[in-house]
């Protein structure tokens, strides 16, 4: 059981950290554009399978998805920390970035509070833990994102409710 949560809760805070970064942007002057959404998404197969749904933004709509990478390390206090990975499919292009997720338990069985951190990277030289970002329309993306919200394991399928702020940048931009 205990292995079952933490599978389940990992690929929950993939799925919350998935939310936003848009490539139709137009990201003139200072080459950044703030983001900011909230997002849906589902486990879409028994126990320790990925996150999809989609993302409603400023800066357009998105389908998401959020995958664990490895297994979450859980806290004497039930709360858990997990590296996840996130794809983010838009109209004109898709990117991916590398999170820090922490899930802390609550009172209520199954649900937990959701904190994470996502990177986008242009290059593959930004931190041992970040993969390189995609070009997207011949940019090559950045940004930094904090999700915040809920993941419930207590309902079938699992679901996280999330909110995104954040920013987007033309990292290639001179």
């Amino acid at each position: 059981m205990k292995r079952r949560r933490k599978g389940v809760l990992a690929a929950v805070i993939a799925v919350l950290l998935g939310v936003a970064i848009f490539p139709n942007v137009a990201l003139a002057g200072s080459h950044c554009q703030r983001v900011h959404g909230t997002g849906l998404t589902f486990q879409n197969v028994a126990v320790v399978g990925p996150f999809e749904g989609t993302a409603e933004l400023n800066l357009g709509d998105a389908d998401v998805r959020s995958d664990l990478l490895g297994l979450p390390e859980e806290k004497p206090d039930g709360t858990l920390h997990a590296l996840t990975s996130h794809r983010f499919d838009l109209e004109d292009g898709s990117f991916v970035t590398v999170d820090k997720a922490i899930l802390a338990p609550t009172e209520t069985p199954g649900l937990f509070n959701v904190n994470s951190r996502l990177r986008i990277c242009a290059t593959p030289d930004c931190e041992a833990e970040i993969v390189e970002g995609e070009i997207v329309n011949g940019r090559a993306l950045c940004g930094r994102l904090s999700v915040h919200g809920t993941i419930n394991f207590g309902v079938f399928p699992a679901e996280a409710d999330w909110r995104v702020t954040g920013k987007i940048c033309d990292c290639s931009a001179d």
